[in-house]
């Protein structure tokens, strides 16, 4: 789990989400990211949708900020992640791919 200072709250989530920011899509996530130099936080929003069991969801969580802790350890910025289905049956490998990804779309411009 990260600590506190590192998580959105519920109220940056809804400004994130209705703010025009871009919509990236990857694989198994969509990120909505938000330049900010001062913080580094991050959500990720899994829907009843992408199932309806809680140990699944929370299975998905814990391997992603598992992997987000590695991958942007030092970069700064609000990052609000969105499950798709397809990531209750990704591996760790297929994580870190995607945010690989992501890292490079978002801090290579």
């Amino acid at each position: 789990m990260l600590p506190k200072k590192n998580r959105l709250n519920k109220k940056e989530i809804v400004v994130l989400k209705k703010t025009n920011n871009d919509l990236l899509q990857g694989k198994n996530f969509s990120l909505i990211f938000k330049e900010n130099p001062n913080v580094s936080k991050v959500a990720l929003i899994v829907s009843n949708k992408i199932s309806s069991k809680a140990t699944l969801r929370n299975k998905l969580k814990r391997l992603f900020y598992k992997v987000f802790l590695s991958v942007f350890q030092k970069n700064k910025g609000e990052f609000l992640f969105l499950a798709k289905k397809s990531s209750l049956n990704a591996q760790l490998e297929d994580i870190k791919q995607d945010l690989l990804d992501f890292k490079k779309n978002i801090f290579s411009s």
